[in-house]
């Protein structure tokens, strides 16, 4: 069972998605590269603590940019503060957007950087493990 984290840009119209895992093919079941191919994630993601790809949900056809930590002890602040950099880039990329600003982007980059680190401290409280549940999703 994978846990997968959901947030949502409260201005922008996709998703981010941020997991900790080492299970790869859990990823590659449940999300898809945006042209309709099989996630790339494979060449990099064995070498790297962290790894940040637009994505396609599968069952849903939501777009996002999906987040990919191999484990907590990974996710230092350098790593989470790289990634976030990512997802910035990747954002703003999707949205046709060149000339931001850097308190723009600089806004963004801590946000995405704080959801990191919430994730890397998230416990799930006892009540909400049911049987059979798949992932944990926070809006």
């Amino acid at each position: 069972m994978v846990t997968i984290h959901q947030f949502s840009f409260e201005v922008f119209p996709f998703r981010l998605w941020i997991s900790f895992t080492n299970n790869l093919q859990a990823i590659e079941d449940r999300f898809r590269d945006p042209d309709d191919a099989d996630m790339k994630l494979r060449d990099i993601f064995y070498r790297s603590k962290g790894t940040t790809s637009i994505a396609v949900e599968r069952d849903t056809g939501n777009i996002g940019i999906l987040v990919i930590f191999r484990s907590k002890t990974y996710a230092d602040v350098s790593t989470i503060a790289h990634e976030a950099a990512h997802v910035a880039d990747m954002m703003w990329e999707m949205m046709g957007e060149k000339n931001v600003g850097d308190e723009a982007n600089a806004y963004l980059v801590g946000w995405v950087a704080g959801k990191c680190d919430f994730v890397k401290k998230y416990k799930k409280p006892k009540e909400e493990i049911k049987d059979g549940q798949a992932d944990n999703t926070i809006s």
